[in-house]
């Protein structure tokens, strides 16, 4: 059963950007793609996900945030991809990968949370800085840069 869940898009006027939103709930998704995709900015701030990918499991045009939550993500290319950045402040992350189990195109920050990385590749791929600030990483892969 599904309780309080809102996710929904957001399309600014003056930004064109594209949101997607996580509030709370717990969300099941098998998807022949990605899980979650947008266009814009992806902010994760509670509930549960529960993820098994074809391709990524959550990916952003721009940034992604996560401020909470548990997320599953037992199949996936990449876990957590944005092409701008990826900022974790809290929750609890459990990422398998066949390639990047985070992947960042300009730089990752870790301010809090736990999180279990596994991947084939790179557990952690960024194009820019990695700051790991505070919480618990344990990352297993082929590569750890």
């Amino acid at each position: 059963m599904i309780k309080k869940i809102l996710i929904f898009t957001l399309t600014s006027l003056l930004t064109k950007k594209y949101y997607a939103i996580w509030i709370s709930g717990t969300l099941n998704v098998t998807a022949t793609l990605d899980c979650i995709e947008s266009e814009g900015d992806v902010i994760i701030t509670n509930g549960t996900l529960n993820f098994s990918a074809r391709n990524d499991g959550v990916q952003a045009a721009l940034d992604l945030t996560v401020d909470g939550g548990k997320i599953n993500i037992t199949k996936s290319v990449a876990g957590l991809e944005s092409k701008a950045n990826l900022i974790i402040n809290s929750g609890t992350l459990t990422i398998t990968a066949s390639d990047d189990a985070l992947n960042t195109g300009t730089g990752l920050t870790i301010n809090g949370g736990t999180l279990t990385l596994s991947a084939n590749a790179d557990a952690i791929d960024s194009n820019g800085p990695i700051n790991l600030n505070g919480g618990y990483t344990v990352a297993y892969g082929g590569n750890l840069v």
